[in-house]
């Protein structure tokens, strides 16, 4: 009975996510939001075919949007999930083809390296810097200056 319950609440919270995130400012907000992308993500292992299919096609909708990649590809544990969707035969073979393309949609994006578009034709500076300026880096000159940090709050008792 419990079991049951706990099941519908988590199909009527994974059908909410998915109506939400057809609306653009609302699936931005729900791709930010870490504990609802990694509830999505936690779900897609339950028991509850319709509840793995809703997940399923919640997180389909934000790794659509190229932007929204990283976000989940930041998500622990979505690429394992992923996985065990397409290893589940209780699923059609529609919803496994359809982790799978997920699965290699986020695989790429973590291989593809990134591109640096606003240095792309200036020369590359020398990181070496000179003794002085190093010492000035650090100390923002080249007398030693001392900084005193009081906490207030912070009993000064010693306990042996």
């Amino acid at each position: 009975m419990d079991r049951e319950r706990v099941s519908a609440a988590t199909l009527a919270t994974v059908a909410t996510y998915r109506g939400l995130s057809s609306d653009k400012t609302k699936r931005d907000a729900l791709v930010k939001d870490a504990a609802c992308v990694a509830f999505l993500v936690y779900v897609l292992d339950d028991e509850n075919l319709e509840v793995v299919k809703a997940a399923l096609q919640t997180l389909w909708s934000f790794c659509e949007i190229v932007e929204y990649r990283a976000s989940l590809m930041a998500v622990y544990g979505i690429l394992p999930a992923l996985q065990n969707v397409e290893e589940n035969e209780k699923l059609d073979s529609s919803w496994q083809t359809l982790a799978k393309d997920m699965h290699s949609i986020l695989c790429k994006e973590q291989s593809t390296p990134l591109k640096d578009t606003q240095h792309k034709n200036k020369p590359l500076k020398s990181n070496r810097m000179s003794k002085r300026q190093t010492q000035h880096f650090f100390l923002g000159s080249v007398k030693s200056k001392t900084v005193i940090l009081q906490l207030k709050g912070l009993a000064s008792q010693v306990v042996f």
